[in-house]
């Protein structure tokens, strides 16, 4: 998800989240009706780390990273 302004945490510009499901059966691609809800993890991407339509996560250790509900609208 492409955030509308750049999120700041320890002097590091943050502009893209990747959500994942958060536990095991279940995925976003779940979420299929207004008000279907579903806890995920969410990592922050920092620009020199972004690339278009890739979901790599591999070079994350210990960065910015979230637990949060996502609803569909």
């Amino acid at each position: 998800m492409e955030l509308p302004a750049p999120l700041e945490l320890a002097g590091v510009a943050y502009r893209w989240i990747q959500a994942s499901a958060r536990y095991e059966g279940e995925a976003v691609h779940d979420l299929k009706k207004a008000g279907d809800r579903l806890t995920v993890a969410l990592t922050c991407i920092p620009k020199e780390k972004y690339k278009e339509g890739s979901l790599d996560t591999s070079w994350w250790r210990g960065g910015a990273a979230f637990i949060g509900t996502i609803e569909l609208t």
